[in-house]
């Protein structure tokens, strides 16, 4: 199964510093594509989102530290179609970008990705509209920067990787069937770390796109 968000999310607590980081996940925005879709967001100090506020414009893939520059994709994000997003962070040091596989952008960095909630599918405390409308998939924190091969191993894969090195939480988003309602004090289970998941406004699963391109493939 996958998650599918209409603006709300889910929270994981008892965070601290997040530095170096890599972020992998799947998604899927359902048309219109608003501004922002925020993904994946910790408090009010990093969140990665689809932007058209940041130099070149459009729809992009963004990795955003608050108070830094931008570091967004050079892919334009469309609607219906899956992606997979990486976005990597080192404290005081450098941001990267990555789209299927791809490294899209880099930047530098001064903040720290660092809060006490993290949150899939918007980010704790925003406003109610500006959350994800879509679909996400396979999440995954790495305490390390991935390197170019891995993203594009994890990419290929389709979930069937190995790369395990450094992999601190991953959360299927399978608890529960197509359509069901998403609820309960840590009922979203990380299947790598101890960081069970909340879900905050009924989120609902989705059919998985990781089990449908498996599928896909053996045909």
């Amino acid at each position: 199964m996958a998650a599918t968000f209409s603006s709300n999310r889910i929270d994981f607590t008892s965070w601290t510093n997040l530095s170096p980081v890599s972020v992998c996940f799947w998604f899927y925005i359902n048309p219109a594509i608003k501004d922002p879709e925020r993904m994946f967001g910790s408090d009010d100090v990093w969140e990665i989102r689809i932007t058209t506020g940041w130099t070149p414009g459009s729809y992009r893939f963004s990795n955003e530290l608050f108070g830094d520059t931008a570091c967004v994709s050079t892919t334009v994000i469309a609607a219906s179609i899956w992606y997979h997003g990486v976005c990597t962070a080192v404290s005081g040091t450098s941001r990267g970008v990555y789209i299927n596989g791809i490294s899209e952008a880099t930047a530098g960095a001064v903040a720290t990705p660092t809060g006490t909630t993290l949150s899939i599918g918007n980010r704790s405390g925003s406003a109610a509209g500006d959350g994800l409308s879509g679909i996400m998939d396979d999440v995954r924190i790495y305490d390390r920067i991935l390197t170019a091969d891995e993203i594009a191993t994890i990419y290929a894969c389709r979930g069937s990787d190995t790369i395990l090195n450094g992999l601190q939480n991953r959360w299927l988003l399978n608890e529960g069937g197509s359509g069901v309602t998403m609820t309960g004090t840590g009922s979203v289970k990380d299947l790598t770390g101890t960081k069970d998941g909340t879900p905050a406004s009924s989120p609902t699963y989705a059919e998985s796109f990781i089990k449908l391109s498996r599928q896909l493939t053996r045909k």
